[in-house]
């Protein structure tokens, strides 16, 4: 099988014309008779053909890779018995890359250890003297990216802004901001979700918690900031009745009412005008 005579020719011609439809090793054997004996001669024949090869496409990859082509999941070239095929790998960038085991670019099975994060595309062309392949595949190597940002402040008092350094790492990693913020923060000076750098302005007392997330092709980190804002205190003092000589006033809850506004505990600074005629009683100031 794999074969046929050709041009009229079959197995009692004197040059007959063999066509081979397959790859494959093959035994061609010649019988002479004459009225004295039998001779017979075999020739061995070797048909070349197509590169049986496979090669899937490459995911992308993250912190540690290396391309093994021994791995016949990752590259598979499957040959018959006197085929030679010779390899030429091609790797872009030409840089950020190791082989390993003695393996180089004409290995036909090679073992790459990826050292630099980008995009590349690993390039084979194979030839096993009948058929020539080249096949290209592209992946990206990446390592895993942190959020990291750096505020301005921690602490404000409103109305005021907050900038924020965006520090985070990673490959081609994208940074985003809370598309929405909390009541009483907005973004400023032009700034928005999708700034890597952005303003944003407290308007209300409060403890805010700010998250930045840093995306690539491998993960999402995510970090949470923790603002507080400060406001000025609130002081009502209701109205003081008159009082008798020699008489004294407390001021007590019903009369003072002190909101620290996320300020800290308050401190109290009393003066009386004219600075005579009174004394501060049981032990205040």
């Amino acid at each position: 099988t794999g074969w046929s005579y050709g041009n009229s020719t079959g197995a009692t011609s004197i040059n007959p014309q063999f066509i081979f439809n397959t790859k494959g090793n093959y035994v061609v054997t010649l019988q002479v008779k004459n009225s004295c004996t039998t001779n017979q001669k075999n020739f061995n024949i070797f048909v070349n053909s197509t590169i049986n090869v496979t090669f899937p496409n490459i995911s992308n990859k993250c912190n540690s890779y290396t391309f093994d082509a021994t791995n016949t999941s990752v590259f598979r070239v499957d040959t018959i018995v006197n085929e030679i095929v010779h390899a030429n790998w091609l790797i872009i960038p030409n840089s950020g890359y190791t082989y390993l085991n003695g393996t180089n670019s004409q290995s036909l099975f090679p073992r790459i250890r990826f050292d630099s994060v980008g995009n590349y595309s690993l390039r084979v062309i194979l030839n096993n003297g009948c058929d020539i392949d080249t096949i290209t595949k592209t992946f990206k190597f990446a390592n895993t990216p942190v959020a990291a940002a750096t505020p301005s402040k921690t602490e404000l008092c409103i109305p005021d802004v907050v900038h924020f350094a965006n520090q985070s790492t990673g490959f081609e990693a994208v940074s985003t901001w809370p598309t929405t913020l909390p009541a009483g923060a907005n973004y400023a000076n032009g700034t928005n979700a999708n700034s890597p750098n952005p303003d944003i302005r407290f308007t209300q007392a409060g403890n805010y918690s700010i998250r930045l997330t840093a995306t690539n092709a491998c993960n999402s980190d995510t970090k949470t900031f923790a603002i507080k804002a400060k406001d000025t205190a609130t002081v009502t003092l209701k109205h003081i009745n008159n009082i008798c000589e020699k008489g004294s006033l407390v001021i007590n809850s019903s009369l003072l009412t002190v909101v620290a506004n996320n300020g800290g505990t308050p401190i109290y600074a009393w003066t009386v005008s004219p600075n005579s005629g009174f004394t501060y009683q049981n032990s205040t100031t």
